[in-house]
């Protein structure tokens, strides 16, 4: 019973730890864009496995 419990808690703290994996989070003070450089200015969300380059025109 007690090999049970510590693994049913093994198991638990695992996911919870999971979970935060993927919550990740990155604040930028200050960005220096020099001349001919681009930026990128807001949230920036990411929507799956991205694209495989062709979408440019």
């Amino acid at each position: 019973m007690r090999l049970m419990r510590l693994f049913i808690e093994q198991v638990d703290l695992m996911l919870r730890l999971k979970g935060k994996a993927g919550q990740q989070r990155v604040v930028v003070e200050r960005v220096t864009v020099e001349h001919g450089g681009q930026a990128v200015v807001g949230t920036v969300e990411t929507g799956g496995r991205g694209t495989s380059g062709n979408d440019r025109g």
